[in-house]
């Protein structure tokens, strides 16, 4: 067993290892799997789209909608979806986040003038 060398000089690790076995058999036994519990249930954002087709000479219009969904309870109603660049990072699925980014910049092209 290695000693230390003089007052205060620290153990070295295996003989510290050694006293804490003695001292206190549990700390040495190797620690039990620790079960983090599951977070809670999550709320999703839900998007769907319809198409809307008028007469041959009026262009498909396409209405975007979302609700929320949170466990447990009764799904939100159907409202428009605020389809913007800066909130897409609100819709959890990449395919709806394509869509919209494709929706977000046909509407600001149409909006701009020229």
């Amino acid at each position: 067993m290695n000693r230390p060398r003089g007052p205060g000089a620290p153990l070295d690790p295996e003989t510290a290892a050694r006293l804490r076995q003695i001292l206190d058999p549990r700390a040495s036994a190797p620690a039990a799997p620790v079960r983090r519990p599951e977070g809670p249930p999550v709320a999703v954002l839900e998007v769907r789209y319809r198409l809307l087709i008028g007469s041959s000479d009026v262009r498909p219009i396409v209405v975007v909608q979302e609700r929320l969904v949170e466990p447990g309870k009764k799904p939100a109603a159907w409202s428009p979806a605020r389809v913007t660049e800066k909130g897409l990072a609100r819709y959890p699925g990449e395919a709806d986040q394509e869509i919209l980014r494709a929706l977000a910049g046909l509407m600001a092209s149409t909006a701009s003038p020229g």
